[in-house]
Order: C-alpha cells, then sequence, then structure tokens
C-alpha cells in the first residue's frame, strides 16, 4: 500500500486554493488601495503641517511685504525637505516626481492659507 495524496487529489486541493483566492483577492486589492489612498493624505497632511512649521521657524517674515489679500508665495518642497522638516520618504507617498511646492496665500482674515500645488504658480513669488 502506497502513502501519499494522488494526483487528483492535490489538484483538488489547487482548486479549492484558487477558489478561494479569486473570491477574495478583489477584496484584497480594495484594503490595500484604501490604505495607499489614506497614506497619501495623511503625507499631504504632513507636508502642510512642515510647510507651516517652515513659515513659523525658519521665515517669520515670509508675508511681511505681501499687503493685498491674495498675494502668494511659493515654497518648494525641495527646501522644507533641506531644513530637515520633512523626509523624502513621505514627499514620494504624494507624487513619484517629488519637484513640487506649496502655494502659501494670504487670506481676507489676514491668516495663511496653504496648498499643494505640482506647478510653480506665476502669479506668486518664489521664497
Amino acid at each position: 500500500m502506497k502513502k501519499g495524496f494522488t494526483l487528483i487529489e492535490l489538484l483538488a486541493i489547487i482548486l479549492i486554493i484558487a477558489i478561494i483566492l479569486g473570491i477574495s483577492a478583489p477584496q484584497i486589492y480594495k484594503i490595500v488601495g484604501f490604505y495607499n489612498d489614506e497614506s497619501a493624505v495623511a503625507a499631504r497632511d504632513i507636508l502642510l503641517a512642515s510647510a507651516k512649521e517652515y513659515v513659523e521657524i525658519y521665515n517669520r517674515n515670509i508675508l511681511s511685504d505681501v499687503v493685498t489679500v491674495g498675494e502668494c508665495k511659493m515654497v518648494s518642497t525641495d527646501d522644507i525637505r533641506d531644513l530637515g522638516l520633512i523626509k523624502q520618504s513621505i514627499l514620494d507617498m504624494i507624487y513619484e516626481d517629488n519637484s513640487f511646492y506649496v502655494k502659501i496665500t494670504l487670506l481676507s482674515n489676514n491668516k495663511l492659507e496653504y496648498e499643494i500645488s505640482e506647478e510653480f504658480d506665476s502669479n506668486c513669488e518664489e521664497v
């Protein structure tokens, strides 16, 4: 009497595993995609917080010469990274091409608005 599985038994096991994977794979992809999206949102929030810290610590008067509501300045993410306020790995989560900017605009209530921009806004001045 031989011990072991027959070829048909092994094929049946492989078929069962394939069916289980076929049913669960779409849900796994959905979960992974959700967490990738959440990571990108968190990375954007970290970048905006780092830009605020950049303004507060390294350049308090970034908008001191701005007197008109709506005027803006652009800060390169490279500058924020070079000052150690954000890690490259976090920037990689936002865009693969890491040459982008944070646009800082003066609002009517004398507060600053921070916005991530892939391109340099020609209406703004670079810091």
